[in-house]
């Protein structure tokens, strides 16, 4: 009984669905559950699979040593890049299809009677794969043993849902959200993909000093040839911040003239302390830094803060068209998910960028 239901799944794709063909892109249009990944079904199923994988992996790396992942990093990155940078010129020329066709207010509102299709669809389907892609970001997280926070874990598992959302009442809308989303992870995992090219593994016993005026650091390292070399303008290791950042909560000199210097000796007696690893371990030196870094979770604030101010454009055409318009609920699921991620996002923000300079005053 088993084997011929699960051979029933299998034929008629029940959970899957069927793949599109690229020639079908100009009338392609969601009929769940026929489309691609598109039964119900598969949500809660992939929901749990990826929070049982994360947690279990999380558990197995515990007696381990992380992973670098140096060159999978890089070019999952570079996919996401490529595949954001696609999805944004698709969705945008869909846009455009739109309004030269049935006018900016369609932009906001579809009416019950239209069909939903076009590229505009398609490319929104696109971005729905997208998203089951990205949950690779959390495995490769927990490989490498860097903090996993509440906010990477629930945006991940909860946008699956929400662009399913957009999809399931054909909500023209979403567009918007997913032009800004695409526009602004082009510039994200482009970031993360020179970051991963651009980092250095120090080892610890070669660490003459290091030093950071809240702005940035300075490491000097003790080379081969017996020559120091110095690297500025980096971002180090969550490791070496937590001993810097340790060291000047307990100096009152240094939170007066705002600068920490650890000298070598120091360092690898702070590192073993703190991270239970003997002193000829090895941290990572990103020399990749770029001043529009902190620019990038400002834009994913904005774009939420901005998804409520257009909002009101949807309002305006749902009375205008007597309510002729489809998707209130995917859209009042997507502005409570944006509510959240708003708070979130925000105070991330505030804890990374914003806190030594609060400090500091």
């Amino acid at each position: 009984m088993l084997l011929s239901l699960w051979r029933q799944v299998v034929d008629e794709k029940f959970i899957v669905g069927h793949l599109p063909r690229l020639s079908d892109v100009s009338t392609f249009s969601w009929h769940a559950p026929y489309t691609f990944l598109s039964h119900v079904y598969f949500l809660p199923i992939s929901t749990v699979v990826y929070l049982i994988t994360i947690f279990s992996i999380q558990r197995l790396m515990k007696s381990r040593k992380p992973f670098r992942l140096q060159k999978l990093i890089t070019l999952h990155n570079v996919i996401l890049c490529i595949w954001s940078l696609l999805m944004f010129i698709g969705g945008l020329n869909g846009f455009v299809q739109i309004y030269q066709r049935q006018g900016f207010s369609r932009l906001f509102c579809t009416s019950a009677s239209e069909v939903a299709q076009g590229e505009l669809v398609f490319w929104t389907w696109v971005y729905y794969l997208s998203k089951f892609y990205e949950l690779l970001d959390t495995v490769i997280v927990v490989l490498r043993k860097t903090r996993l926070t509440f906010l990477h874990v629930f945006h991940h598992s909860v946008v699956i849902y929400m662009v399913y959302s957009w999809l399931e009442a054909h909500l023209v809308f979403h567009g918007w959200a997913m032009l800004a989303n695409t526009f602004i992870h082009v510039f994200m995992y482009y970031y993360y993909a020179r970051c991963s090219m651009g980092r250095k593994w120090i080892s610890i016993d070669n660490v003459v000093s290091v030093k950071w005026n809240r702005k940035r650091y300075v490491v000097e390292v003790q080379q081969k040839n017996g020559k120091p070399k110095i690297f500025t303008g980096i971002d180090p290791s969550l490791e070496l911040k937590n001993i810097i950042q340790r060291q000047a909560k307990e100096d009152e000199a240094i939170q007066k003239e705002n600068v920490v210097v650890v000298r070598g000796d120091e360092l690898r007696k702070e590192w073993k302390s703190l991270n239970g690893q003997d002193s000829s371990a090895r941290f990572s030196l990103q020399t990749f830094s770029p001043f529009w870094k902190s620019y990038l979770t400002w834009m994913q604030i904005f774009q939420f803060a901005v998804s409520f101010l257009l909002s009101g454009q949807f309002v305006y055409y749902f009375v205008k068209y007597d309510g002729d318009c489809v998707g209130v609920d995917a859209l009042l699921f997507t502005l409570v998910c944006n509510f959240v991620f708003l708070l979130l996002f925000s105070r991330f923000y505030v804890s990374t960028y914003m806190q030594s300079k609060v400090k500091t005053q």
